[in-house]
């Protein structure tokens, strides 16, 4: 019977919390991670990633290599099994400028009869807007999305900068249509 890594991926320094919890493969690389995080958060991949293993520093795990970045694993070729097999944990950093933290916590593992990438389980709240400026922008557009009063102007340049987005708005079946990837294209066996 397959196994899944099961991995609860939570926003760091945002209150109240936002969080997603999936099944990925324990063949699936870093990279595979991290596009399971990027389509669990509804961002849209347009920035560098990086993993680390307890701490934001000059030790990667893996990432995106980039000449800015020497010596940077590439998470196309680290599995994640070679880290969640001796740690529970590690931080997944997404959009230098922005700075978006997260903590990949490994709940445990599962063996389930179904044959699947990955598939979504749950989560709360919804990620930032990307590119809305870090935690402080982020904390900005809950703040305008629960104004009140807000003139004509300022409704049309919320609507240009966060569209339709509401913080604690969490469509988990809409994003697990999205998220769910029913065949593997590898082996799911541990």
């Amino acid at each position: 019977m397959p196994t899944y890594l099961d991995l609860t991926v939570q926003l760091q320094h945002a209150r109240p919390l936002i969080w997603r919890r999936f099944l990925i493969r324990p063949d699936a690389t870093f990279a595979d991670l991290h596009e399971a995080i990027q389509c669990a958060c509804g961002w849209k991949n347009y920035h560098l990633y990086c993993f680390y293993a307890k701490a934001i520093g000059p030790n990667p795990i893996a990432g995106v290599p980039d000449e800015d970045y020497p010596g940077m694993p590439d998470a196309e070729c680290v599995p994640i099994r070679t880290h969640f097999g001796p740690s529970r944990r590690c931080l997944y950093l997404y959009d230098f400028g922005d700075g978006w933290e997260h903590e990949v916590r490994l709940e445990g593992a599962q063996e389930l009869p179904e044959i699947f990438e990955r598939k979504l389980l749950d989560g709360e709240r919804a990620f930032p807007p990307e590119d809305c400026g870090g935690i402080s922008g982020y904390e900005e557009c809950v703040a305008l999305t629960r104004a009140e009063k807000l003139t004509k102007a300022e409704q049309r340049a919320l609507l240009m900068r966060i569209g339709r987005w509401d913080p604690e708005r969490f469509e988990r079946d809409k994003v697990a249509r999205l998220f769910d990837r029913p065949k593997a294209r590898k082996s799911a066996g541990a």
